[in-house]
């Protein structure tokens, strides 16, 4: 297990270090003063984080995932403007940019409150008000007996970007009882158990939950998991060399944001368990290596992987991997499938064949940052007093406005 830390100071540009092992000893993270009334208020977004109560939010994590430049908006990789930044003692934050930008799409979590998206802009302070959100009970059962210590999650139904959330997370207690709290109000969401946690017990769970209104409570009552499936197989490379030591296959769900990665043994061989009976996608990735068209259950949307439906147990699957030969036509180039083409291919059981099957991209998966708060309550007794860049004195209240 890998892990990020975050270190924001005032005065200083935030300092994000991830992948980080515990063996590898201590980190040193050297921070670069920064001087927010000397920036230009057009590149820097400002604002406050207040709970229900109206008291402010410490701690809080903003991830910076849209950016607005004139009437596009780019999503992830950002490297001119603040990834990622934390609010202070007093629920003040400031996002700063290497150049002019419009505005930008922040995804805001704290411990204790809801997860929630807003857009916002340079030049002006915002107040960010986050809510308490709903709850969902409910409690596993598999053979009409309660599964204990069975960790589970939940995703937003929709997965554009601005308003996909996920990251919610519960666990079943010894009867089997689950409560997710800080739940998105009224939205349809996906709730699972992920294949790596039903190892052991060999079976499946996911269903579609609608959440409440915002401090109610979604009751579920029993909830059945099912048997799973396992597969079996072989990755070969067509010009018989070995596979490289090491190598790793991704199954991902479609319905459930959960993926498994299975180890690729000698020959080539691999088992994957705890399998669900739904539309899987596989993906490999060789150096020098690429999908071959002769497997069946390849993507019409995106060749570079392999999807199907699991229904049952499939043993002697095999994925034929290739030598890379010229690039692939620009995505707007390309042709484009149908959406019966599409729904074709999600059905289509996988099955053993001469040839075999390989899956969708890897999904970007984000562990929360914080699991608990030690900022919350600690605020200074005095008035807060917000500040904008290139001002050094205290705005009117007249100039913070609340974001919807």
């Amino acid at each position: 297990m890998n892990f990020c830390i975050i270190v924001i100071a005032p005065g200083f540009e935030p300092a994000v270090s991830s992948g980080l092992l515990p063996e590898k000893g201590s980190v040193t993270m050297p921070l670069r003063t920064r001087d927010l009334s000397k920036l230009d208020p057009k590149r820097v977004i400002s604002g406050r984080i207040i709970g229900p109560d109206g008291k402010p939010v410490a701690g809080a994590v903003l991830d910076i995932d849209g950016v607005v430049r004139g009437d596009t908006t780019s999503w992830g990789c950002n490297a001119k403007v603040d990834s990622m930044t934390v609010s202070d003692l007093q629920g003040e934050f400031h996002i700063v940019a290497g150049e002019d930008i419009q505005g930008a799409h922040v995804l805001v979590k704290a411990p204790g409150r809801c997860p929630r998206w807003f857009q916002l802009e340079p030049a002006k302070m915002a107040l960010l008000r986050l809510k308490a959100g709903a709850e969902v009970r409910g409690r596993l059962v598999a053979n009409g007996q309660p599964l204990a210590g069975v960790p589970l999650a939940m995703a937003t139904d929709a997965r554009q970007c601005g308003v996909f959330i996920c990251d919610l997370t519960s666990a079943t207690d010894a009867d089997g009882r689950f409560v997710f709290s800080n739940v998105p109000e009224g939205v349809k969401l996906q709730l699972f158990a992920t294949m790596d946690a039903m190892q052991k017990r060999h079976a499946a769970f996911r269903m579609d939950v609608t959440s409440a209104n915002d401090g109610q409570p979604t009751e579920l009552g029993d909830l059945t998991a099912v048997p799973a499936y396992r597969l079996t197989g072989r990755v070969i490379l067509a010009d018989g060399k070995p596979v490289p030591p090491n190598t790793r296959l991704m199954l991902s769900r479609k319905n459930a944001w959960d993926s498994q990665l299975v180890m690729i043994g000698e020959e080539g061989k691999f088992t994957a368990n705890a399998v669900p009976g739904e539309q899987i996608s596989f993906n490999i990735t060789v150096p020098g290596y690429c999908l071959s068209p002769k497997n069946s259950n390849v993507n019409p949307w995106n060749r570079d992987t392999l999807t199907g439906l699991v229904n049952a147990d499939v043993d002697g699957l095999k994925i034929l991997l290739e030598a890379k030969g010229p690039p692939a036509p620009a995505w707007e180039d390309a042709p484009r499938p149908t959406s019966e083409e599409i729904a074709a291919a999600e059905q289509k059981p996988f099955r053993p064949t001469p040839y075999g099957r390989r899956a969708l991209l890897p999904f970007r998966i984000r562990e929360s940052l914080f699991a608990d708060s030690t900022l919350e309550g600690t605020a200074p007794s005095a008035p807060w007093k917000a500040h904008l860049p290139g001002s050094d004195g205290a705005l009117p209240s007249s100039s913070i406005s609340e974001v919807e």
